[in-house]
């Protein structure tokens, strides 16, 4: 682990994608990739701010998938699908799951954000009361982000996606785990989760105040 001090940096935004070549060396071995420089923060009254400025968002939620070729996509499928991207203007993507690294790359030098999420997918308390399962959820987490943390795109750490729990306790303990196994690789990330129903429901999890983005899905 090491750091390095960039001083009076160039911000990376939707406005301004910037990215700095960053290169890598050990004995035998040299890593070269881009990467970015932002500050993504909520407040007490839950604002979110990029680079302190309060947050403008307009984004559109896709599959990875195609009748045909499943999720293995052509150069070709991924950019058509992303010049519609462009077309409708967005600056957020989200999709399940974590998305592959061509998406994330373009996401990084095009100042599109995304919404990377967890393979935890309706989790019921048959599940969710099992230990087995939850450690299997939390090292899900755990590998995205240390797979994806390299990308400056990346808007938010989403657990999981509609948790349909009977009661609350066991969701509260996994999201308890994910966040800590996520804010220990990443400390100043963002961690979500995807709801099905209104944010006025009264049966909202507690273990969803935890977060510091909640994203209300409705049909």
């Amino acid at each position: 682990v090491g750091t390095a001090t960039v001083r009076r940096p160039s911000l990376w935004s939707p406005v301004y994608p910037a990215l700095y070549a960053l290169r890598v060396s050990a004995p035998g071995v040299t890593w070269n990739s881009k990467s970015g420089i932002r500050k993504l923060a909520v407040s007490r009254k839950g604002i979110l701010s990029i680079n302190g400025l309060p947050a403008q968002l307009r984004g559109v939620s896709f599959h990875e998938s195609d009748p045909v070729t499943g999720a293995a996509w052509s150069p070709a499928q991924r950019e058509a699908n992303n010049q519609l991207f462009v077309k409708l203007g967005v600056n957020m993507i989200r999709t399940h799951y974590p998305m592959a690294p061509q998406q994330m790359e373009w996401a990084d030098a095009h100042g599109v954000f995304t919404w990377v999420q967890a393979p935890v997918f309706r989790p019921r308390n048959t599940q969710l009361r099992k230990s087995v399962y939850r450690r299997n959820a939390v090292a899900y987490t755990r590998e995205m982000v240390k797979r994806y943390r390299e990308y400056v795109s990346v808007l938010t750490w989403s657990l999981s996606n509609e948790a349909v729990p009977s009661d609350t306790k066991y969701l509260d303990i996994l999201t308890t785990a994910q966040i800590k196994a996520t804010k220990a690789l990443d400390p100043q990330g963002l961690v979500s989760a995807d709801y099905a129903a209104a944010p006025n429901d009264d049966k909202q999890q507690p273990a969803y105040r935890k977060l510091d983005i909640l994203g209300i899905n409705e049909y």
